[in-house]
């Protein structure tokens, strides 16, 4: 038996046979002539020197030898179509966008680190990271307009049409710049902090109702030096120049606090709630958006780690 000379092609015009019990049915599902694959089937037969079918006016039957040959090229045509299909997928991998919108995306570190990783293994992928307002970005993804939000679960009234991954649990931390006076002490209490200047967020954003609730279970009144401010650049650089202490979600300034400019003064027991990726129900991923999302996980796995690792103190 000779098996050099075989092609794919002969072992897909084969199988196809061998399933129809027809040359001409093969012959129409390829959209070829019947001689040509008539002629396929007996240059197989020829070059491994075995009798495939016989043939009658009804039309073929696999002989004894052709079962078994049967077994083996349908597992050939198989695996050859799912590389084909392998390779097609990262072909269309190789370039094409991804769109992500975020509230605090830019103070994020699971994003840009996401993002960095998958230009890593897709150079030629075009990224767009837009920010803005939970409810703007959850309106943009339902149309069409981006591929994935990363941040809290929308309202219920928000959410149809939508799935929501949780990644991590956020949590409110009491931050101060590296060299804040307070900086290195233990067994800090919110009683210590309240006599400092403090920046906190707007009276109508939520986070400032749990801020307000925090002062309240503690019976302490809110502190008299403050600043309001929406959460962003001012309030960062306000924070690493001065002596306030800023309450804040840990993920808006994760990087300044792994980098050490800013530092937790106090870690906070209860957390304010889930942050992770909301995405379309309906729609198909692209290669790019799976790779993003499979980066954004893996790295939200390692911060849990590492931050549980990094708490000093929760209240």
């Amino acid at each position: 038996m000779t098996i050099d000379r075989m092609r794919l092609q002969q072992l897909r015009y084969f199988v196809e046979v061998a399933r129809n019990g027809s040359m001409s049915k093969a012959a129409d599902l390829f959209n070829v002539s019947q001689p040509a694959v008539t002629n396929r089937i007996k240059d197989l037969e020829k070059d491994i020197g075995m009798t495939l079918f016989t043939r009658s006016q009804s039309g073929v039957a696999l002989t004894p030898y052709g079962e078994i040959f049967l077994q083996s090229s349908t597992a050939i045509v198989d695996e050859m179509n799912a590389v084909a299909a392998r390779l097609e997928t990262f072909k269309r991998s190789e370039k094409g966008s991804v769109s992500i919108g975020g509230m605090h995306i830019g103070n994020s570190r699971v994003v840009p680190l996401a993002v960095a990783r998958l230009k890593v293994r897709r150079p030629f992928v075009t990224v767009n990271m837009v920010g803005g307002a939970h409810e703007h970005l959850l309106a943009s993804l339902k149309a069409g307009q981006l591929d994935l939000v990363y941040g809290r679960r929308g309202d219920p009234s928000q959410m149809s049409g939508l799935i929501y991954e949780v990644l991590s649990k956020e949590r409110l931390v009491l931050i101060g710049r590296a060299h804040h006076p307070l900086a290195g002490r233990s067994a800090l209490t919110l009683a210590d902090l309240v006599d400092f200047p403090w920046i906190v967020p707007l009276p109508s954003a939520t986070l400032r109702r749990s801020i307000d609730n925090l002062f309240r279970a503690h019976g302490l009144a809110f502190p008299r030096n403050c600043v309001e401010s929406v959460v962003g650049p001012a309030m960062r650089i306000y924070v690493t120049g001065t002596d306030a202490i800023a309450a804040i979600p840990e993920m808006i300034f994760e990087e300044e606090i792994v980098s050490g400019m800013l530092v937790r003064l106090i870690d906070l027991e209860a957390p304010l709630g889930d942050v992770g990726i909301t995405r379309r129900e309906t729609s198909a991923l692209t290669p790019p958006v799976q790779m993003l999302i499979q980066e954004m996980r893996r790295i939200a796995v390692r911060f849990r780690s590492s931050d549980q690792a990094g708490r000093r103190r929760r209240v």
